[in-house]
């Protein structure tokens, strides 16, 4: 999981990311949680540090759509080809996830009701009103495009050993698990468990 920060909506992004994968019987480490820079060229830098572990996991989770598309870019400057190389997603679903090629996978939120709702508790401070509620939640859902390619069962099973384990097969510290019908096309939360397995490792 990629993130821009580790506070803040980035940080409740990521939580929601560790959370959903522990439903899943997954155990989702702190080690999973990547901050890239926030200046641009030791962004890019940090993206050529990953490239060869991006590679390897075949997945990579963006904190939102702008970190996703630029990622996005990067790899197809170095010649990698989103999805059939790496898999990418993002938070927004901005208008850009949608003019982006491949089209961008993303979470859904509903900004103008993020704002309107900011606004009317605004409103209600000013007028004195001791506000009860500090931790609102809005509904997202998930926006399926192209920037993903669902592995399938055998695909994904040969691809994650292969990392953990090595070209000889030999397993390293790492467990090697894998649920195959989690993985088969057509379930919702098969990415993202293919999300799960990216991090764990190296």
């Amino acid at each position: 999981f990629i993130a821009e920060t580790d506070i803040d909506s980035d940080y409740s992004r990521w939580m929601g990311f560790k959370q959903a994968m522990e439903k899943e019987g997954k155990f989702c480490s702190r080690t999973r949680l990547i901050v890239i820079p926030g200046e641009r060229n030791r962004r890019i830098q940090k993206y050529k540090e990953l490239l060869p572990r991006f590679l390897q996991v075949k997945a990579v989770a963006f904190s939102s759509d702008y970190a996703a598309i630029e990622a996005m870019n990067f790899l197809s400057d170095h010649g990698i080809k989103v999805p059939e190389q790496v898999s990418v997603t993002g938070f927004d679903d901005s208008i850009y996830a949608r003019m982006v090629r491949p089209r961008l996978t993303t979470v859904h939120q509903d900004v103008g009701q993020k704002a309107h709702l900011a606004f009317s508790r605004l409103l209600r401070m000013v007028a004195g009103e001791q506000l009860k509620e500090f931790n609102i939640k809005s509904p997202v859902y998930l926006v399926k495009r192209d920037s993903v390619k669902i592995l399938d069962s055998r695909e994904y099973s040969c691809k994650l050993k292969e990392a953990i384990c090595g070209e000889d097969g030999r397993e390293s510290k790492y467990e090697y698990r894998i649920a195959s019908t989690k993985f088969l096309p057509g379930n919702d939360r098969g990415f993202y468990n293919l999300f799960y397995e990216a991090f764990e490792y190296g």
